[in-house]
């Protein structure tokens, strides 16, 4: 199972309505700066009653700090975007799907028909016997999925792949 090929066939789709897209550093900038908040709060409590709250207060703040940080260099030397969907506005999000050997065939047939509904309301289980890879927008205007079945110790295809598009 390859999100990589699912990437490249929303990439491809025609007038740019997929691209790949840097998520923002807003949220990871946030969490680093309400850590650096803290620890200033924590330089102006000077009273010695408040010594556990100090300890406290500079830990979550610390943890905060150190978390926010690191959070924004990992999206800032990511290589690779994500696939975003203009018309939406929204990231676009990988799922994979677990079904029961015996629906292999009503698995293949609703990805053959575009009925991206009809697969996330199918009963699923936990153990990846037909697993069905997704990546979809949040209101599942737009998809790419592709179903596998695991046999042999690796995932065989059972389908094309297949883009989904309500537009």
């Amino acid at each position: 199972m390859d999100k990589n090929r699912l990437c490249t066939a929303l990439y491809a789709l025609p007038g740019d309505i997929v691209v790949k897209h840097r998520k923002p550093l807003l949220v990871p900038l946030l969490l680093a700066a309400a850590g650096a908040g803290l620890l200033g709060l924590n330089a102006f409590l000077e009273d010695a009653a408040l010594n556990n709250l100090k300890s406290a207060i500079a830990l979550v703040g610390g943890t905060l700090l150190v978390i926010g940080a690191v959070w924004a260099l990992a999206r800032l030397s990511g290589s690779q975007g994500t696939p975003y969907h203009r018309p939406s506005r929204s990231f676009m999000r990988f799922e994979e799907l677990y079904f029961d050997r015996s629906l292999r065939g009503e698995v293949t047939g609703r990805i053959a028909d575009g009925d991206l509904e009809g697969l996330l309301r199918m009963p699923r289980q936990s153990i990846p016997a037909v697993a069905v890879m997704v990546c979809r927008t949040r209101d599942n205007a737009l998809a790419a999925c592709q179903a596998f079945e695991y046999a042999e110790l690796e995932y065989k295809p059972l389908c094309e792949m297949k883009v989904m598009d309500k537009a």
